[in-house]
This record gives structure tokens, sequence and C-alpha cells, in this order.
């Protein structure tokens, strides 16, 4: 995947950042930093919150969020409008969106207007980016290369279908598990070809029957369950907080000033890797 291989993305704008290329280190890099993911998520304060951190070249804005549209998360999208009236943000990463659709994709807003996806906060951080003539960035490894890590370590594409399947799921009340799996923009909606199949591979996974209650902690990280569900879920989280933490750090030494919009159980890894690699 990743393995000394250096990946550039050049797109032209009119922005300040025009013709910026970005170079990525390897995604299995570990990060040298005291942050256990297995006991630190107690410590997270309560979404939304934001913080800010700041160096003598800049300024990178982190804002833990809830996910969800106004009005219900108006906490969240009122910390994005304060984040740009205070500061000249050149940048913002949005969760969601996979990193190697480039720099400002049109096709995103376009398929946010055709309906694939709601005006939550990866949307409107878009929206409020390009209104005041910032750049952004998806900050999401490529379900490709995710599905290549997992594959190192047992879990098939299956696997992270249903992973995905299942936290859509249990966080979305009018997502139906049926939908999901015939859903051809849902990543890897075919790995499944009925919800019978999906329910047979989550007893597989995790020993037991799928829940007739909504439990969304089953999509969580770090829970502390033994099964080999909570494992993959484990796995993904820490690949995407790799991931994100280089997308951070290539942002904000190409462009200034970021703004980052990610869940807030992204929070304390990617405080870990800002700090780490700003003593450095």
């Amino acid at each position: 995947m990743f393995n000394n291989v250096m990946f550039l993305l050049f797109i032209c704008s009119l922005s300040l950042a025009s013709c910026a290329t970005i170079a990525y280190v390897d995604v299995d890099s570990k990060h040298d930093c005291d942050f256990d993911p297995n006991t630190s998520y107690e410590r997270l304060p309560p979404p939304p919150f934001v913080e800010e951190f700041v160096s003598s070249t800049g300024k990178i804005v982190f804002i833990g969020a809830e996910h969800g549209e106004e009005p219900k998360n108006t906490g969240t999208f009122n910390f994005i409008r304060n984040a740009f009236a205070k500061d000249r943000i050149r940048i913002s990463i949005v969760e969601g969106l996979e990193h190697f659709r480039g720099i400002s994709p049109k096709t995103y807003l376009q398929e946010y207007r055709e309906g694939h996806y709601r005006l939550e906060e990866p949307v409107f951080l878009t929206q409020v980016s390009v209104q005041n003539g910032a750049d952004f960035v998806g900050g999401e490894i490529s379900d490709k290369e995710l599905v290549k890590l997992m594959a190192r370590i047992g879990f098939s594409q299956k696997d992270v279908a249903g992973c995905y399947i299942l936290r859509t799921f249990e966080n979305r009340m009018d997502s139906t598990i049926n939908a999901l799996i015939h859903d051809d923009r849902f990543p890897y909606s075919k790995e499944f070809l009925s919800e019978e199949e999906f329910r047979d591979w989550f007893m597989n996974i995790t020993g037991r029957e799928l829940p007739v209650e909504r439990d969304p902690t089953l999509s969580r990280p770090f829970q502390g369950r033994k099964d080999r569900l909570q494992t993959l879920v484990n796995e993904i989280t820490w690949a995407r907080d790799r991931y994100l933490a280089n997308v951070i750090r290539e942002s904000f030494q190409t462009w200034g000033n970021a703004v980052v919009v990610y869940g807030a159980g992204h929070y304390l890894a990617q405080k870990c890797f800002i700090q780490k690699w700003w003593k450095d």
C-alpha cells in the first residue's frame, strides 16, 4: 500500500494554496507518544468542543464534533462558523471524505446536491470553507487501502463492509440493514446479498445474535469487549487516526492555519500526534 511509496496529489485551484502538492508518509508508521487508546477515552470532554493548537507558524483548530444536522447539531455548526470568523483559515480537513479525491473536489458538493449526503457537519464545513476562500481536503484513508491494511491482520473485505454497515445502522435511526446492503452508494454494499447474510456475519464475528435494539457501542472503539468485531473496530479506528495525523501535519505545513472537524473520539489521538511532531 504505502510502504516506501510517496503519493503526490496535485490539483490547481484559484485559492491561495493553488497548485499545492502534498506528500504523505507511510500510514503504517508508528507515532511515538504516550496515548493509550484502551485507557484514555474516559478523559474525553463531552462533544461538541474546540481546542486550538498554536505554534509560531500558525494554528490548528480541532473541533470535536457531534454528528448530525441542525438544529440538533447547532453546537458543532457554530464552532465551525466561529473558527472562520476568528481566523484566516487556509485549509479544512473533512471527516468521511477520502483524501485521494484531492484538493477541494467539486464533485463532493455536487454529490451532496444529488442527495448522496445529508447537510451534516462535513458538508457544512466544505460549504463554509468555499464561502471563505479556503481549500478543503478529506482526512480519510481510502476504502481500498483500509481493506488491504485489515487483510494483514486476518480480516476480509466483507468484515470491513459489515463494520461500516453496522456503524451506519446503529447511529442513524431512519436506516435499515436491508436498505444499506442494497445501496449502491455505500462502500462494498454488494458484499452482503441479504439481511440474513449480514446477521450470520455478525454471529460469526461476535459469537452472538445481532441485538433487537440498536446499540451504538457495538461499532465504537475500545469498549472492552473481547470479540473479533471489537478488535476490527479498534484497528480501523487506529488506522484512520494514524492516517488523519499525517493529513493534518502535511496540510498545516503546506497551507498554514487549519481547521479539523472530526468526531470527538478522534481528539485524544490527534492531540498526542500534534504535540509530538511540534515538539520534534
